[in-house]
């Protein structure tokens, strides 16, 4: 498939119509083609590797959907985007540590704490190491200057990462 063919694929899917492609493609009802199914798969796997991904992976992820289009979304949210994800969460945390905004900071902090559950231990065994060594070792001109910032943003993360170790497993 082309770059061409690859973003007209990204644009011009909504979540509903991935929704049907999938459904169509996994229906052992489904009467298509050879060929209908190889263009079928192809769309998907552009749509599953896009930047556009992450916005509707969590439309797909809806539990009343088919499995196989909750199944879709979970593997469209591929690593790339969780580690972007990370670190859009670290920037961001940093930046409001810098302007004493504090509910802002637990809020970001809650959103971090659940990023890291979903990512230990399958993609991140050492998860709480990395973070203690993130704040306590960055090159962040911020927290070089103010490295008791860094220590705050580990106090905040393990102080609300055991709240949140509770309501993550109970659903």
């Amino acid at each position: 498939m082309s770059t061409m063919s690859n973003v007209n694929v990204i644009t011009n899917y909504s979540a509903e119509d991935i929704e049907r492609i999938i459904d169509n493609f996994y229906s052992p009802t489904c009467q298509l083609s050879i060929e209908q199914r190889q263009q079928l798969n192809n769309i998907l796997e552009t749509l599953q590797y896009s930047t556009l991904a992450w916005n509707f992976s969590w439309k797909l992820l809806d539990i009343n959907k088919s499995g196989s289009v909750q199944f879709f979304g979970a593997v469209a949210l591929y690593d790339n985007q969780i580690q972007q994800l990370f670190q859009q969460l670290i920037q961001r945390l940093i930046f409001y540590i810098s302007i004493h905004s504090k509910q802002i900071i637990i809020k970001l902090t809650v959103a971090l704490d659940h990023l890291i559950l979903h990512m230990i231990p399958d993609k991140w065994n050492n998860g709480i190491t990395s973070i203690i060594n993130l704040f306590t070792k960055s090159q962040n001109e911020f927290l070089i200057q103010h490295p008791e910032k860094g220590h705050l943003i580990i106090l905040n993360i393990l102080t609300i990462l055991p709240e949140e170790v509770g309501c993550f497993f109970l659903f």
